[in-house]
């Protein structure tokens, strides 16, 4: 018997992960029309529902400037260098978790090939890159990810970090993050 599909509910299980397109907040359309995105930097949790901004900084990019997979907008891990995104859920212990997310590269520059570090609870989990060549900004190529982690306290730790050698202002995209 299938389960129906409401709002975050697929299958009877609830995604945890809050903000997990990277829809708010929203980027004012000033920003989408001058420079297409808007930089938050390491650090900043006051303006991402959800989210705590690490390392440097992250661009929240608008689908006007660079194609999201969900919504209208995607987050770029590497603002003016490598940043990352942080979120704290709670979790069951001894439950294994699916965590999904979609990920691409932001082709406007940099090295064609990013690099996305998976961290679950501070403990490196999955290294991916993501070869940019032959994609565009209307034309992303996203590419869903899964894994399954395991839940060793009442809060788990989810984090998304940029892990491209060359430290420009285009790194790894990330959107649709999901953890049932």
């Amino acid at each position: 018997k299938k389960a129906t599909v409401t709002g975050t509910i697929t299958l009877g299980r609830r995604n945890l992960i809050v903000n997990g397109s990277f829809e708010s907040p929203v980027d004012s359309p000033k920003a989408c029309a001058s420079t297409g995105w808007v930089e938050y930097k390491g650090g900043d949790s006051t303006h991402v529902p959800g989210w705590t901004v690490g390392g440097n900084s992250v661009d929240f990019v608008c689908s006007s400037f660079l194609q999201a997979e969900d919504g209208v907008q995607l987050v770029d891990l590497s603002g003016i260098g490598s940043g990352s995104v942080s979120q704290t859920v709670s979790t069951v212990v001894h439950t294994t978790y699916s965590l999904t997310w979609w990920m691409a590269a932001n082709v406007r520059c940099g090295q064609a090939k990013k690099t996305m570090h998976v961290l679950w609870n501070n403990t490196l989990v999955k290294t991916l890159t993501f070869n940019g060549m032959g994609h565009t900004t209307t034309s992303m190529g996203w590419v869903q990810e899964q894994i399954n982690v395991p839940a060793v306290g009442a809060n788990s730790v989810v984090t998304f970090a940029d892990a491209t050698p060359d430290d420009s202002i285009c790194g790894a995209t990330l959107d649709n993050v999901s953890l049932k």
